[in-house]
């Protein structure tokens, strides 16, 4: 006996048949799609994250059918994507880390291929797998130069007003305190 499906995988069914009929060119089915996708929380952002599918490509790329070694590439990424990123990591310097992510997919590829095919290859291929390797290493080191960069950009002078009040009987007095330059207080 199968079990009945779920509201919400009822809903992802009808939305997978409206994809595939989107992607087979029916127009009629966009608006259709649009109104069921928003009602799944995080669907428009993970089916529109272009830097996660440009991830996606380059594990099969390098993986191919071996899962394996796709999850291990995966969970190193993961790593480094933490490692880069901190513990609160503002939306420019995510953007950064993804670019390094997908360039260091890039050039370690790049090596490993040339690794595995150097012995092969005639003085032209092996000519196009090191320009091939140094346009990635290139990419990997502006990319990682651009996050340094943002990363060192002076932030906004902080301003912080603090209100004071001493109530003394019915009056309220108010004094002002020294400050460090940059730093205003205000005490009312």
């Amino acid at each position: 006996m199968t079990k009945a499906p779920t509201a919400k995988e009822s809903k992802l069914r009808a939305i997978n048949r409206l994809m595939e009929a989107a992607k087979a060119g029916d127009k009629r089915v966009i608006q259709r799609l649009r109104e069921l996708l928003e009602t799944q929380p995080g669907a428009w952002e993970e089916l529109g994250d272009l830097a996660g599918h440009a991830e996606a490509a380059q594990l099969q790329l390098i993986a191919g059918d071996n899962g394996l070694l796709k999850e291990a590439v995966r969970a190193k990424l993961a790593v480094l994507r933490a490692e880069l990123e901190g513990p609160e990591c503002p939306p420019l310097e995510r953007l950064l880390v993804q670019r390094i992510l997908a360039c260091w997919l890039q050039v370690t590829y790049a090596d490993a291929k040339y690794a595995d095919e150097a012995s092969r290859l005639t003085l032209a291929q092996g000519d196009y797998f090191q320009r091939r390797q140094d346009r990635a290493h290139r990419r990997l080191l502006s990319a990682i130069r651009t996050l340094a960069m943002v990363r060192k950009l002076p932030l906004p002078l902080l301003q912080l007003n603090v209100a004071q009040q001493v109530n003394v009987g019915q009056e309220a007095v108010g004094r002002e305190r020294p400050t460090e330059p940059g730093v205003t207080i205000e005490v009312e």
